[in-house]
């Protein structure tokens, strides 16, 4: 920008300086000389209308994600413990029947039915309780892809590449 405003600045001071100079030399000369003298300008500041070029590239586009947050049930946790347990001996009453002659006896007599042994036992036991709990996972809302696109890019300098001002005074 100031280098646009720069050069409009220094044309408009240039066209001034030249109007002024070439008006008092023409007003300073004899009658008769004025025909024999010329005034010229020349102003040429080189600019160039900018040049655009249109450019296709292929482009990589990543892909996009959202995070969802999902409510889950987390069973409980357990713990199967085992134990080694002595089982005493077991024993039952059971009726017995003898005969002595001609009598029946029925007798009542305890009989060992299980030794006494160690015995391993198993429970379940809970380490934690069942519970919600928010999970949060990725989500695909667009798959990544090739993308080709356009793009205007400017070719030539479109600043002047050199400023010149000439004044011209003299014969013909």
């Amino acid at each position: 920008m100031t280098r646009v405003l720069h050069s409009v600045v220094t044309r408009k001071a240039v066209l001034g300086l030249a109007a002024v100079l070439g008006l008092g030399s023409i007003a300073a000369m004899p009658q008769q000389a004025k025909a024999d003298w010329r005034v010229g300008i020349d102003l040429r500041d080189g600019w160039r209308e900018p040049a655009y070029e249109t450019r296709t590239t292929r482009v990589w586009v990543a892909p996009v994600y959202r995070n969802v947050c999902d409510r889950v049930w987390v069973a409980p946790v357990t713990q199967t413990v085992c134990e080694r347990v002595w089982v005493p001996d077991r024993y039952e009453e059971r009726q017995v029947v003898r005969y002595e002659g001609w009598w029946r006896r029925v007798e009542c007599v305890r009989v060992l039915v299980q030794p006494a042994h160690y015995e391993e036992q198993s429970r379940q036991v809970e380490v934690a309780p069942g519970h919600w709990q928010e999970v949060q996972r990725q989500e695909l809302v667009s798959a990544g892809h090739w993308e080709y696109r356009q793009d205007r890019i400017a070719c030539a300098d479109p600043y002047p590449a050199s400023a010149h001002v000439r004044l011209q005074f003299g014969g013909r």
